[in-house]
Formats: C-alpha cells, structure tokens, sequence
C-alpha cells in the first residue's frame, strides 16, 4: 500500500523541510497544497543522492501537486477540479487505489453553505468514479477545511465520514430512500490534547467570541474495504514548523494482497 504524505504549505519554499521529512517518512505520494515550488527545483532537491526518485505526478491543479516515486504506468491522473484532484494507485502489490487529494475552499473565503456544496460535489464525484473504474479502495486526503464534526463532512450526502469502524464497516446507509456510501475518518480519535501528537492539524488565534483555538482541517478519509488494514499506528499529524499547517502522514500496510 501506498505511504502518503500531505502538506498544506502555505506557498512557502519549504523544500528543504520536505526534503527532510521525506528522508524521514519515506513516502511512496508526495501531496502538497498551496505550493508555489516549481516542480523542477523541489524534484531536484528531493531526489539528490536518492537511488528511488519522485516523478512529476502530471501536475495540472494549481491547488494541489503530487509526486510519486511510482512510474507513470502506475500513477494515472484520472481527473483535476477546481478543490481536488483524483489519481488512480497501481501498487506492486494488491489492487488498483483510487486516491483524492483535496484543498477545498477556506473559511476567509466561503461561507458554511459554500462549503457544504463543494463537500457534495466532491463526493458525488468520487462515487461516480468508483463506479465507472470499479475500484471502491478509496483515500481522499487533504485540507477539507472543515472539522471533522461539520455538516459538509458528516452529511449522508457529503462526505459522510464517520467516527466510528464498526459504524463504517456497513459499507452505506439509506437516507429517504438513497443509498449512500460510507467513508471512515480516524481524525475524529485525535481531537484535543488526550490524544497523541498535537491538538489539531491548524492552530488559529483571533479574539473573537467563539474560537476552538485548534482545527483539524486536514483529514485523511478510508473507504470500508481498507479499514482492516488500518491501526492508528497509521496515521500521524506531524509538529513541523513552517506552515500554518502540519503535514499529515498514512501508511496502510497489507503483508498480503487486499
């Protein structure tokens, strides 16, 4: 299974940090959101003295970038929108991935609604494409700038991303007579500070009335074929300075073929 790694980073130059992060985690994807590195320079730098390199993943989306140390034969664009980006995975072993990186719109600039509309779009889109390639092992990951409790991510016809495996293990639900596919989110385990790592995934001041001081916008999302390959070893928001964001990392590992 694919090693990922995201970043929101807040078009800063940060390469030499994901250089180092990457040494770190060696991650099979490279997803980064608001870059302005061109994609010859970061590519330079990532791969200096590396025996396996990234390629550039076709990157088309101004959004969202992504490199992969797969060849171009299994990495396969399969679409760009505006707030999200759909690759299809062929690993050395186990199935096709389908994998969605997201950058959906900020709060600065889109109200709840606005939101809640793209979160629609968005998983109406990644339905259709499950259905037409057949391929239900689905990530999406990314900043959905959203928590993980809003309306645009729990909503059956949103995201639909629960909290709970047992619940996601259902694969879908009917709603007024619609049936709607499950995603599970683990981000809901890692709210707050009884968890492991930080508090969230973004940390925002301002004096207003109301502040949560600390958002997980940037969430990773499974579909229910991949959760018995899932512990929360997995996963991990990552304290590194730079953005206004922390990088996020998913390793699902199968010793077997799904």
């Amino acid at each position: 299974m694919p090693r990922i790694l995201f970043w929101n980073i807040n078009k800063l130059d940060l390469s030499a940090k994901l250089s180092s992060l990457c040494d770190s985690y060696d991650p099979d994807v490279l997803i980064l959101a608001e870059s302005k590195i061109e994609d010859s320079a970061l590519l330079r730098t990532l791969n200096n003295g590396k025996e396996r390199v990234f390629f550039n993943g076709l990157n088309i989306s101004k959004r969202i970038k992504f490199y992969s140390k797969y060849p171009a034969d299994r990495f396969l664009p399969i679409l760009d929108d505006n707030y999200f980006s759909v690759r299809q995975v062929i690993p050395y072993l186990g199935p096709p991935i389908l994998l969605v990186a997201v950058h959906l719109p900020s709060k600065l600039h889109a109200e709840p609604t606005d939101q809640m509309i793209e979160a629609q779009y968005l998983a109406k889109t990644i339905r259709s494409t499950e259905s037409e390639r057949i391929i239900f092992n689905t990530v999406a990951i990314g900043d959905f700038n959203m928590s993980p409790f809003e309306d645009g991510m729990v909503a059956a016809n949103g995201m639909h991303a629960v909290l709970d495996r047992n619940i996601a293990r259902k694969r879908d639900r009917i709603v007024k007579g619609r049936k709607y596919s499950f995603f599970y989110n683990p981000m809901w385990g890692m709210l707050g500070d009884l968890t492991q790592g930080p508090p969230g995934t973004h940390k925002y001041s301002k004096a207003v009335d109301v502040n949560h001081f600390w958002h997980t916008f940037d969430q990773l999302l499974i579909r229910p074929d991949l959760i018995k390959y899932f512990s929360p070893e997995n996963i991990e928001v990552i304290e590194e300075n730079g953005s206004d964001h922390f990088p996020l990392f998913l390793n699902l590992t199968t010793e077997t073929p799904l």
